[in-house]
């Protein structure tokens, strides 16, 4: 049968209340418990798996409960809790020495001369009970937090009488480092084996290491017919007694082997002489901290170990004489509560002969308390006395009650409780007789009581007779017309209240309405409901007050949607639109959010093309950095086209068109020199005059290109008034016309004038210390015929052209004449 108790499935266990899963193995669970009955904290141990043979074995380790001793842990119960056994333990606040050796590694000798020392000692008390342990291991040791150790898990313990050989399931129970080489050859075994199991765990606590090595086959081999590994080729701090102490409980040899663990715990004190100052300090500090403590049995063990260490210590003796005297009378001090108890008890119990005797015998055990006693022991002798003379006066109350004079029975009784005021029977008696004298009464009494009932309720005075009823119910509660009255009043007095309830609720709903406070309306219509759960006009109220509080959360939906998204708009318009959407989830079709979102999409609108045509500007300014005219014309004009008809898209595409007709120009330009060229080239082969004609007509050319065209640079000098702000950059401006003309003025975006000084201002002319901006040109060509050309100045654009026609200069390249 398989059981998986968990302490979420479980309150308790048998008396004990489960406070925490300890541990959890392969056959058993260890919880935490309290045992209810007094206040203690156990270890409670359960089987997961319930067979013949485990059970057995957890009735062998309940039997340790027999064994009482500081270093075995302590069995409280053996019972059974849903059909599975379970065992109630000390409870050890502690680890066990096997976690203490994986963290640590190597213990101080010291440590483990204390250590091993406690072990032998429960050993050996264990043993001497005729019980041995058989699974001695790191796992079954608990080191408690002031270095007491206590051993556990004695589930595969034999008696001395039942000893055998080991059989193949006790051989898996066990860890093989640990089991004795003739267990592991079925031989027969004593408390020699649990020896060799503490010898391994001494070689353990000293080096660090197992003795045999290995995990497998191999190392069993090792356990039973190979040496340990000698105890100096690991460490070198070793004492040469310690070796000898671990080669006798090691050998394989049983006879060679100590005989108990006493003998090895003495041999081990040897091996602590030098530390026996040391050590003999640290146990009489642990004895007087127990003394403290009150523990004097578990200081006087600690003493003894001292003892043996030291027998010659005076500090030892003294205190271990003092530890002995508490003992002795901690000991007849508990005889004598014991009797004084039993002595109480029957003295509670009117069991005076009984109590006599115990209250003698504990003023013969205790003399120095014997006064007292004397004088509990003289107050039970005169309780008895009072006892038998109340006995007889009960028995006079008796004849005069059969005579009918209750009167002179209550008084007999009344005298004899004086007499004797615990006696149970006396009390009984007299309130029978009270109550046969109280039922004569009570049956006037009530009689009145309905009468004055009567008036009040035709006088319309419900609670006056509810009240006079209550009285008389009290006094004979079996009276069914008085019952039947109380129904009637009780009746009438609940309709009045629930009238007045109902006025009292609705005026108090009405004023929580105006204020408004929706929930406190709806929270005091349901206590109402409560009361009155069939009230038409509550459930109306419940339901009116619902829709006007659904109302008042969407209006707030309402007004809360708005504040946020208007908030929200400017910098995450499209999270503004989703707000408002799921506020419409909540409040489908409502009115102010409908308008509200048409707005806002009305805005996003606004801003999308708000950013397109800032694209498509950002798109223009790139096109005509790089002399991409056509690319920044089609892009304003998608602009324009898009709805973006602003100054600045309009200003820049004229711009654009006129950077493009500049650039047809300087086309046309170049295509006009192409026929001067071939005269050039053409003058090597003329005749003379006709080479000087030609030349001639080179140098006219040439002379008029570069007067006109030659570029000369003008220093910007603008007006005082038309000085940049500060941190406005400055740049140059490169003006030109086709074929030439003349500059009449620049100026600025903001009306500010350019002073282009009194020089020569024919085309080409450079500006410079121009500010960064937008510029307005005129140009005056040589028939006076003027242009306005608008142009963007920046860090990277400079350029500003006009275009003029060519007549003279088109005719003379072609040859023709004036």
């Amino acid at each position: 049968m398989d059981i998986d108790l968990k302490p979420s499935d479980l309150a308790v266990i048998g008396r004990y209340g489960i406070v925490t899963e300890i541990g959890r193995g392969g056959m058993g669970i260890v919880y935490r418990g309290v045992d209810k009955l007094i206040g203690r904290d156990v270890a409670i141990k359960t089987l997961t798996e319930v067979t013949p043979e485990l059970r057995d074995r957890f009735y062998v380790e309940a039997r340790s409960g027999m064994l009482s001793h500081p270093n075995i842990v302590t069995v409280y119960e053996l019972g059974e809790h849903d059909g599975s056994p379970f065992i109630a333990m000390e409870f050890l606040d502690g680890e066990s020495l096997e976690r203490v050796l994986r963290e640590r590694g190597r213990l101080p000798l010291l440590e483990t001369l204390s250590i091993v020392e406690q072990l032998c000692a429960g050993l050996g008390y264990a043993h001497q009970c005729g019980i041995i342990h058989r699974d001695v291991k790191p796992a079954n040791v608990i080191v408690l937090r002031d270095g007491q150790i206590k051993i556990v898990d004695f589930g595969i313990a034999r008696l001395t009488d039942q000893m055998s050989r080991l059989t193949k399931p006790d051989a898996l129970l066990g860890t093989f480092h640990y089991i004795a080489p003739e267990r592991l050859k079925g031989e027969i075994s004593d408390g020699r084996a649990d020896i060799w199991s503490v010898g391994v765990m001494l070689y353990e606590m000293v080096t660090g290491e197992l003795p045999f090595r290995g995990k497998d086959v191999s190392a069993l081999y090792r356990v039973m017919h190979e040496p340990y590994v000698p105890v100096r080729d690991v460490v070198n701090d070793i004492p040469e007694t310690l070796t000898a102490v671990l080669d006798r409980a090691l050998a394989k040899d049983v006879n060679l082997r100590y005989a108990t663990t006493e003998e090895m715990a003495v041999d081990l004190q040897v091996v602590g002489e030098e530390l026996k100052q040391e050590r003999v300090g640290y146990l009489l500090d642990t004895a007087r901290r127990l003394c403290n403590e009150r523990e004097f049995a578990n200081a006087r063990t600690v003493l003894l170990q001292a003892q043996r260490i030291s027998p010659r210590d005076p500090k030892a003796k003294l205190l271990l004489q003092e530890v002995q005297d508490n003992l002795n009378l901690l000991q007849r001090s508990e005889q004598v509560r014991q009797v004084l108890e039993q002595a109480e008890e029957a003295a509670a119990k009117r069991q005076f002969d009984d109590a006599i005797t115990f209250f003698s015998q504990a003023a013969q055990l205790d003399r120095e308390k014997a006064f007292d006693i004397t004088a509990k022991l003289e107050q039970v002798r005169m309780l008895k006395d009072q006892a038998q003379r109340g006995r007889f006066l009960w028995e006079q109350a008796n004849d005069a009650r059969s005579k009918g004079d209750l009167t002179q029975a209550e008084q007999f009784l009344s005298e004899a409780l004086r007499l004797d005021e615990k006696s149970t029977d006396l009390r009984n008696a007299r309130s029978i007789v009270l109550r046969e004298i109280k039922r004569r009464q009570d049956a006037a009494q009530v009689e009145e009581l309905v009468s004055s009932a009567r008036e009040e309720y035709s006088a319309r005075r419900y609670t006056e007779a509810i009240a006079q009823l209550h009285k008389a119910a009290e006094i004979d509660p079996t009276d069914r017309h008085l019952h039947e009255l109380l129904f009637s009043a009780t009746t009438r007095q609940k309709e009045e209240r629930r009238r007045r309830l109902l006025d009292q609720i609705v005026g108090e709903i009405e004023d929580c309405l105006e204020i408004p406070d929706f929930d406190r309306a709806q929270d005091r219509v349901s206590r109402a409901l409560e009361a009155l759960p069939l009230e038409p006009l509550l459930i109306q109220l419940k339901n009116d007050i619902e829709k006007k509080k659904d109302e008042a959360a969407i209006a707030q939906l309402v007004r809360s949607t708005i504040l946020e998204a208007q908030g929200l708009f400017t910098e995450e318009p499209v999270q503004a639109l989703a707000l408002v959407d799921a506020a419409l989830l909540q409040a489908p079709g409502e009115e102010n959010l409908t308008q509200f979102r048409v707005r806002l999409e009305e805005h996003l609108r606004q801003i999308q093309r708000e950013e397109l045509r800032k694209k498509r500007l950002s798109q223009a300014h790139v096109a005509l950095k790089v002399g991409r005219y056509n690319e920044a014309i089609q892009k304003l004009e998608s602009a324009k086209a898009e709805g973006a008809e602003d100054s600045e898209v309009l200003e820049l595409l004229a711009l654009a068109r006129r950077e493009q007709q500049a650039l047809q120009s300087k086309v046309v330009i170049q295509e006009t020199k192409k026929p001067v060229e071939p005269l050039d080239r053409q003058r090597l082969k003329m005749p003379l005059l006709a080479t000087l004609g030609v030349g001639m007509m080179l140098a006219v050319v040439a002379a008029f290109w570069h007067t006109r065209h030659g570029a000369r640079r003008i220093a910007s000098q603008p007006h005082p008034e038309a000085i940049s702000p500060a941190g406005v950059a400055r740049t140059y401006l490169d003006l030109n016309a086709s074929p030439w003309a003349v500059v009449t003025s620049v100026q600025s975006s903001a009306g500010q004038a350019v002073d282009l000084g009194g020089g020569d201002r024919t085309t080409p002319l450079r500006l410079d210390n121009v500010p960064i901006g937008r510029y307005t040109v005129a140009f005056k060509d040589a028939d006076g015929i003027q242009q306005k050309i608008d142009c963007v100045v920046s860090a990277e654009q400079h350029l500003c052209t006009a275009t003029f026609a060519m007549p003279e200069v088109q005719d003379a390249l072609r040859g023709d004449q004036p």
